[in-house]
């Protein structure tokens, strides 16, 4: 039943990504995160990550809020967000993301052996 749930979130949230990529309705970090997910506020957005991900896991599809609140109850809803841990990154392109179309990688930003490709305009 909870996979069902999240299952669903996932592509409500995808769906509405593609259809209006700056508003989501019905979902947000604060019902994310009563789910299981991780949000946290990470260079001037907020990102919540599924259950289950971690530093070790070979790559994670986040959903990414414009706002500055993990437990925000209504927030816009930007994109999303693949990451690819850094050792089986092999430049690949990232034509979604504005402006720079590559990944960024987020080692020397945040410490961590990731490299990120915004499935939105990251630099609002």
């Amino acid at each position: 039943m909870r996979r069902r749930l999240i299952s669903t979130l996932i592509a409500a949230a995808l769906a509405l990504a593609m259809a209006a990529p700056t508003a989501a309705h019905g979902v947000s970090p604060d019902q994310l995160g009563d789910q299981g997910w991780a949000c946290a506020f990470v260079l001037g957005a907020v990102h919540c990550f599924p259950p289950g991900t971690g530093s070790t896991t070979a790559t994670i599809n986040a959903l990414v809020f414009a706002t500055d609140d993990p437990e925000a109850t209504e927030a816009p809803f930007a994109g999303t967000e693949h990451l690819i841990r850094s050792d089986l990154f092999h430049d690949q392109p990232c034509p979604r993301d504005p402006p720079s179309r590559q990944y960024t990688d987020l080692l020397p930003l945040l410490g961590i052996p990731y490299h990120a490709c915004h499935h939105y305009d990251s630099s609002f």
